[in-house]
């Protein structure tokens, strides 16, 4: 009966036990009442265990309690490749650090809205003010693992990290968070040096939370309508080049002789990355020896005319190179800041030459001795 049963699957096994209740031994009877009941008692255990009850499930709270986004005066972050940045809010704005030394023997956030302040550069507000939003609204919605064990694993520790976030809040209280690994798209560990939880962050990344300065700032250094441009003078060490452009757009090279005629192309291809400069990063408002400005590498003066049909005239000084021989210091007349820009963008300035801008000389083809012979 027993291998009929288990070929007719489950209908078998319901027809044996009705005929056990009904003719069977009251032996069999017993047996299948007592196993019955020890079945019924495991799943009421079960429903008693698992059932949600009031209480079993802690309410998320916020992992920095009670954080106002307006507190927080000064903003650092490490990454796991030793880049570290540093954010200061002063005069209503946020900053950024150029130097490390800016913050040390005070736990006040330097100055950089005055004067006579610490090396600073203007930060990108709306950049900083998401973060500082998404880390006010971290909670402990999920947990993920409780144990000093998993940090490292993780990279929530306090030497194994993707990104330490520091922040510092109008009364010296001081917050950090470790960012780690993603383990999908949209979600991050997160760990708070005071807990020692880690959870599952949906609304944050460590790309929120970037190292490196010209993620905090407006690269845009230099700005000018090129079509506005009336007058542009190159001096470098080749010489000295002067254009001018008419209210056509025509451009006209000086002192040409006879012989020589200008060619548009290489000027004209040279100015978008004139007039929509980008930096690498700043380097602040104190001009340093090694910036190489009392003898730099190009000068350009640059003449032009806006819709009020006024006058300006700007310069921009390239100086030296930096230490890895590519990037440039440059110094716009209409900035305060010392900046570095890339090579490739004012590099063309540095090496032009008046050939450059000339059409090649056409050579007269040279006739063959034996042209005209038969």
């Amino acid at each position: 009966m027993a291998r009929n049963s288990e070929a007719a699957g489950l209908p078998g096994v319901l027809s044996d036990v009705a005929k056990i209740l009904q003719g069977g031994s009251p032996r069999e009877r017993t047996m299948l009442i007592g196993l019955t009941a020890l079945f019924l008692l495991q799943i009421g255990l079960s429903a008693w265990v698992y059932w949600p009850r009031a209480g079993t499930f802690s309410t998320p709270v916020p992992i920095f309690a009670e954080l106002s986004v307006d507190d927080v005066v000064r903003l650092n972050i490490s990454d796991d490749a030793g880049e570290r940045i540093q954010l200061v809010k002063d005069a209503g704005r946020w900053w950024v650090l150029l130097t490390e030394t800016a913050q040390e023997g005070s736990d006040a956030p330097p100055l950089c809205g005055q004067e006579a302040a610490a090396p600073c550069f203007p930060a990108a507000n709306h950049r900083v003010e998401l973060l500082l939003n998404t880390l006010a609204e971290l909670t402990t919605s999920r947990l993920v693992a409780n144990s000093e064990a998993s940090y490292t694993r993780l990279r929530v520790a306090e030497d194994k990290y993707v990104r330490r976030v520091e922040f510092q809040v109008e009364d010296d209280t001081r917050h950090t968070l470790y960012i780690g690994t993603a383990p999908r798209f949209g979600a991050t560990h997160v760990r708070a040096a005071n807990h020692s939880a880690v959870y599952l962050a949906d609304a944050l990344s460590s790309s929120d939370a970037p190292a490196a300065v010209h993620n905090w700032i407006d690269t845009l250094y230099f700005q000018v309508a090129a079509s506005e441009i009336r007058s542009l003078q190159i001096v470098n060490a080749n010489g000295a080049l002067e254009f001018t452009q008419d209210e056509n757009g025509l451009w006209r090279m000086a002192a040409l002789t006879e012989s020589e005629q200008f060619n548009p192309g290489p000027l004209i291809a040279t100015l978008p990355f004139l007039t929509n400069l980008s930096m690498v990063e700043p380097l602040g408002k104190q001009e340093l020896a090694e910036y190489g400005m009392e003898q730099p590498n190009a000068v350009l003066t640059l003449t032009s005319v806006g819709s009020a049909a006024e006058s300006h005239t700007r310069t921009l000084a390239i100086g030296a190179h930096d230490e890895q021989g590519f990037n440039y210091v440059v110094k716009s007349s209409s900035s305060p800041y010392y900046v570095l820009a890339s090579g490739y963008s004012v590099g063309r300035l540095v090496e032009s030459a008046r050939d450059d801008f000339l059409t090649p000389p056409q050579e007269s083809p040279t006739a063959s001795p034996e042209a005209g012979q038969p």
